[in-house]
């Protein structure tokens, strides 16, 4: 439904629901499926409550469901393992997701609505806070070996988020006001009566 509904409300309502029950999915393919999507195909989602979305999960991902990147301890699923075969390639599944998670939060802090990108923006300066609060943690994320991942590393590390987000902040006008949002959409239908529908799901 994420990739294929048209509407834009059925697909927020899916991607609330992958939200509420993402701690349930324990198959692998499934969960890798769902990377995908909120990786690839949400981000670039036209409406931006869906694109919130794929803020929310990434922060569950870096910062619960794979242990966060400042936390020494094995993950429950390491910890369950038998051999050190195992434990490695876990290890190295869960630093890869914290690296598309952090390169789809780095692609919607440039998102074309404010809102989207506000909220990226917050979350990778939560996580610049928890890495630079842990000198071991931030050295064992710069041991990443991909030359990809270095160069998402790289770019993380070279951006003023807290300029980018003080001047968005600032930059809000008149018309990200929920009144003025209301009265863009009165004005449209009356101008545009065979539109209605189109303008309100625009909202």
């Amino acid at each position: 439904m994420i990739t294929d509904e048209a509407e834009a409300f059925p697909r927020r309502a899916a991607t609330i629901l992958v939200l509420e029950c993402w701690d349930t999915f324990q198959q692998h393919a499934l969960q890798s499926r769902i990377y995908s999507v909120f990786s690839s195909v949400i981000p670039n989602d036209f409406d931006w409550e869906v694109k919130l979305g794929a803020v929310q999960f990434w922060d569950q991902c870096i910062f619960r469901f794979v242990n966060s990147f400042t936390n020494s301890e094995r993950t429950p699923e390491v910890k369950e393992c038998a051999s050190q075969g195992d434990v490695d390639s876990i290890t190295k599944h869960t630093d890869n997701v914290k690296i598309l998670g952090l390169k789809t939060l780095l692609k919607l802090s440039e998102d074309h609505d404010d809102s989207v990108a506000e909220k990226s923006i917050e979350s990778l300066l939560q996580i610049r806070r928890t890495l630079q609060g842990n000198a071991i943690a931030l050295n064992q994320v710069w041991k990443l070996s991909s030359e990809e991942n270095q160069n998402i590393l790289a770019q993380f590390e070279s951006r003023n988020l807290s300029s980018e987000l003080e001047l968005l902040q600032n930059s809000k006008d008149e018309r990200t006001e929920y009144l003025c949002l209301l009265d863009d959409i009165l004005s449209y239908r009356d101008e545009n009566k065979t539109e209605e529908d189109v303008a309100l799901d625009c909202y």
